[in-house]
């Protein structure tokens, strides 16, 4: 009977072992604590029924088996589901982490390049963006506007347009240049319009999003050798960045 109970409960120890190797979590600690129990309780009788005789040993069997009846309960509360639950909240936590961290390392990334410009202070806005979409940003607002030092304005004030972004809106700069109503908002409208371009149409390198300067016929807006200097110099900034990973 005891080699029987002591085989079941070493099988029990090995499938924890494996769920712990597989998955951590206070769930399957708590039902670990609870098999180091039973198992110490387990030898505490092989000693009583040794030593103090069988008269002794049959209360500590009737202990031992409701201790083994209150482990099988909390297998049950705090089961696979229970487990499955906190690996997904874990999961869940690790992803948060990794974009966060990403999201400081981009943010780092950028500041080393516009250091000094103006766009700097919208850094922190780009850094939220998808990686291909900011690369985007920061190569398109050095070619328009050298990261904010040539932009348009109203009334004298600086619009927050980087991009030479021609969206009609209720305030319009200077050129025909929508104003917008913060460096956040910039940034957010534009990374918009951006990732309608890569998501909708495949417009994903400069090559292919040069209509942002000339639209679907360039030699009618500029020629040829214009839209390749825009996708020459569009293109350094954002290799620059989009291979930074």
């Amino acid at each position: 009977m005891l080699k029987e109970r002591y085989a079941i409960l070493g099988d029990s120890i090995v499938q924890a072992q494996e769920s712990f190797n597989s998955q951590l979590s206070l769930v399957r600690l708590w039902n670990m604590s609870i098999v180091g129990s039973v198992l110490f309780g387990m030898i505490v009788m092989t000693f009583v029924y040794k030593y103090l005789g069988q008269g002794v040993s049959a209360e500590q069997l009737q202990v031992n088996t409701v201790s083994e009846q209150q482990f099988a309960q909390s297998g049950e509360v705090l089961g696979a589901e229970d487990s499955n639950d906190d690996a997904e909240a874990f999961t869940q936590r690790v992803l948060e982490i990794e974009k966060a961290n990403d999201q400081q390392s981009m943010e780092k990334e950028i500041r080393e390049i516009v250091k000094g410009y103006p766009i700097e202070k919208m850094v922190p806005y780009i850094a939220k963006k998808d990686r291909t979409v900011a690369a985007f940003i920061i190569g398109i607002a050095k070619k328009e506007s050298d990261w904010g030092r040539h932009v348009p304005v109203l009334n004298g004030q600086d619009c927050y347009n980087y991009w030479g972004y021609r969206g009609i809106r209720e305030l319009m700069g200077t050129g025909g240049h929508t104003c917008f109503n913060s460096p956040e908002d910039g940034v957010d409208t534009v990374a918009k319009r951006i990732t309608t371009l890569i998501i909708e149409y495949g417009k994903n390198t400069p090559e292919k999003m040069v209509i942002w300067k000339c639209g679907s016929d360039c030699a009618a807006t500029g020629g040829q050798v214009a839209a390749n200097k825009w996708i020459s110099d569009v293109t350094m900034y954002f290799n620059k960045l989009s291979m930074e990973q």
